[in-house]
C-alpha cells in the first residue's frame, strides 16, 4: 500500500490549494456583500423611522401651539368677564339710587 494515495475530498485543504484558493475570495465576497445589504437595510430602516418621528413631533408641536393659543384666549376672556363683573357691582347700586331696579 505504498502506492495508494488519497483522493482529493471537496473541502479537504489540497482542493482549495489545487484552485488558488477561489473559495475563501468568494466567501469573503459573500461576507462583504451580506455585510452591505446589512448595514444598507439597517441605514434606511433608521432613516424610514427617523422621519416618522419627525413628522409625528411636527404634528404634535401643532396641537399644542393649537392648545396654547386657546389657553391664551381663555385668558383674555376671564379677564374681560372679570372687568364686567366689577362693572356690574358698581352699576347694580348706582342704578338702585336712581330707581331704576
Amino acid at each position: 500500500m505504498e502506492g495508494c494515495r488519497r483522493a482529493a475530498v471537496p473541502g479537504n485543504g489540497q482542493a482549495m490549494a489545487q484552485k488558488g484558493g477561489s473559495l475563501v475570495s468568494e466567501g469573503v465576497l459573500v461576507a462583504l456583500l451580506s455585510l452591505l445589504g446589512t448595514l444598507g437595510g439597517a441605514f434606511g430602516g433608521i432613516m424610514v423611522a427617523n422621519r416618522l418621528v419627525n413628522y409625528r413631533l411636527e404634528q404634535l408641536e401643532k396641537k399644542v401651539d393649537q392648545h396654547n393659543l386657546l389657553i391664551d384666549r381663555m385668558y383674555c376672556a376671564e379677564k374681560r368677564l372679570d372687568v364686567m363683573g366689577e362693572q356690574l357691582k358698581t352699576a347694580v347700586p348706582r342704578m338702585d339710587t336712581l330707581g331704576l331696579c
